[in-house]
Parts: structure tokens; sequence; C-alpha cells
């Protein structure tokens, strides 16, 4: 029963990576969006710039991005493989890491807000601002998958 839960679990997950987005002119890959909100959030620690760095709100939003780098790169390395994964950190976990991921649209427009006030032009800016489209999306497809996962997770605790 375990491997069954197991292979129900790894499904779920890597269902949630193949969604289309919806929101913009085009479907956009969950698996891509999340991809270039992990890749956006993790130049944070390259473009922190002096005035950057002693912004309080650019702090937090560096801060709170850790768990949420942590999450998708979870997230990835389950729906890269197609073994059934052996989460490192269990998988009662999975739902709060797959819930975690409904932070990455709130922290990209953390981000966007802070690098409104320091630069404008900022390359890093031009390219998430199009993410926003598709939040709503986003967030409703991690919500369902949190939720089936909690299913399964009741199912199995429920049959042990």
């Amino acid at each position: 029963m375990y491997d069954e839960t197991k292979t129900r679990l790894a499904s779920t997950v890597r269902e949630l990576g193949a969604e289309k987005l919806s929101g913009g002119e085009h479907e956009y890959p969950f698996s891509a969006m999340l991809w270039d909100m992990q890749t956006a959030l993790g130049q944070l620690d390259i473009d922190m710039s002096p005035g950057l760095a002693q912004d309080a709100e650019a702090k937090s939003v560096h801060e709170a991005a850790r768990g949420f780098l942590a999450c998708a790169e979870d997230f990835f390395r389950i729906i890269s493989t197609t073994a059934t994964p052996d989460l490192r950190f269990g998988y009662e976990q999975l739902h709060s890491t797959v819930s975690e991921l409904r932070q990455g649209p709130i922290l990209v427009d953390r981000l966007a807000g802070v690098l409104v006030r320091h630069d404008e032009e900022s390359p890093l800016l031009i390219d998430i601002r199009p993410l926003g489209r598709y939040t709503e999306d986003f967030r409703r497809r991690v919500d369902s998958a949190a939720n089936q996962i909690k299913a399964i997770l009741s199912l199995s605790d429920g049959s042990s």
C-alpha cells in the first residue's frame, strides 16, 4: 500500500508540473513559470546592489525566497525522474512543500515592487512583469494539487 501511495503522490506532482496556465495571450507551462520564478528569485542574490542590500523589503523577500527555492528544487527533482522518488523530507511533508509553491507569485510581486523603487529599467523587472498574468491560475492549480495530496495522505493514513 505504501508503494501505491508513493506512486499516486508522485503522479499528482508530475501532473501539476505538466499543467498549462492560462491568463495571458498564450498558455504557459506550470513548470516553466515555476522555473522563471525560481530563476528570478535566485537572481536576487546576484543583483543585490548596495541600494537593494539596504532595502528592508528586499532583505525580507530575499529571506522568504529561501524556503520557496528549496520547495521548487524538490518539485523539479520529483518531476524530472521517471522512478518514484524518495523525498528527503518524507511524504508527509509533500503537502506543505507543494503548498509553499503558492508563495512564488507573491514573492515575485514583492520583488517587482522593490525593483520598481530602485531601477525601473532592471532587466530582471522586465523579465518578471509578464508572470503576473498567470498568478491566479498558478495559485489555483497549486491549491488543487495540495488538496489532492492531502486527500491521498488521508486515505493512506486511514488504510494503515
